[in-house]
């Protein structure tokens, strides 16, 4: 068995194939949970039976994904964050596979 250091705290050795101490992962966890409790509903944040709609007609309209052109979109992406001022205008929306969306996602953070 391999031990190696807790990615949070430096201190405490962990199992290969983890990244955190016991106390880190469940400090981790509770965190975690607080900022879902905290995070506003779906309508709450703009997401209505009109949105359902619009992101149903654009994936219609644009069957493949526009950035690798090859899969099934499947998911609405904005391209500027509701939460940074963009809104649900077709413009700032674009049809996009899974895992072009996770890289849409990845590059923004």
């Amino acid at each position: 068995m391999v031990l190696k250091i807790c990615y949070e705290c430096k201190q405490q050795l962990v199992r290969d194939g983890l990244s955190r101490c016991e106390s880190c992962y469940l400090a981790r966890q509770q965190r975690l949970q607080a900022a879902e409790k905290a995070r506003p509903t779906a309508r709450a944040r703009g997401y209505t039976a009109e949105w359902s709609q619009l992101a149903k007609d654009i994936l219609q309209a644009s069957p493949v994904c526009v950035r690798c052109q090859q899969s099934p979109s499947v998911l609405v992406h904005h391209r500027v964050k509701v939460r940074d001022g963009g809104s649900h205008h077709p413009s700032n929306l674009e049809p996009l596979c899974s895992p072009c969306h996770q890289r849409a996602h990845r590059s923004i953070r």
